[in-house]
């Protein structure tokens, strides 16, 4: 909208989030993106966590203390379903964030974030409550 404050979407993403269980991540995360295909609406749009936690001083590599797997419409990748239950039976403390349309949490999905979208203000909100 032509003069919003530009705050109004991380206020709006803040308020949309839907946490569960432990999301605080440590100083060290490895965090595993499971990438979509580009919706006829969308197209391709930048997403993810990586950016986000980093900014919120979190050192984002493959070692990482923590574990951040990062899906977005679900529900639209049913071999995603099967890999994220496959980590999450390995690594119950692993953190779930769903960006997009928040319909398919997975059962072992103890440590969740949902979203609501998948815009940069959505993960940057999402990174806030994995890291105060």
């Amino acid at each position: 909208q032509p003069g919003a404050a530009p705050e109004v979407g991380l206020f709006a993403a803040r308020r949309a989030l839907r946490v569960s269980g432990d999301v605080k991540v440590r100083e060290d995360a490895a965090v595993v993106r499971f990438d979509t295909t580009p919706s006829i609406a969308a197209g391709e749009i930048p997403w993810g966590m990586s950016e986000a936690l980093a900014a919120r001083g979190v050192r984002v590599g493959p070692k990482g203390q923590s574990l951040v797997l990062v899906v977005r419409d679900l529900h639209r990748n049913p071999q995603h379903v099967d890999a994220v239950e496959a980590l999450l039976a390995t690594r119950s403390d692993a953190i779930l964030v769903e960006m997009g349309v928040p319909v398919c949490r997975p059962s072992r999905a103890a440590n969740y974030i949902a979203t609501h979208g998948s815009a940069r203000v959505c993960a940057q909100a999402a990174a806030e409550a994995m890291r105060p």
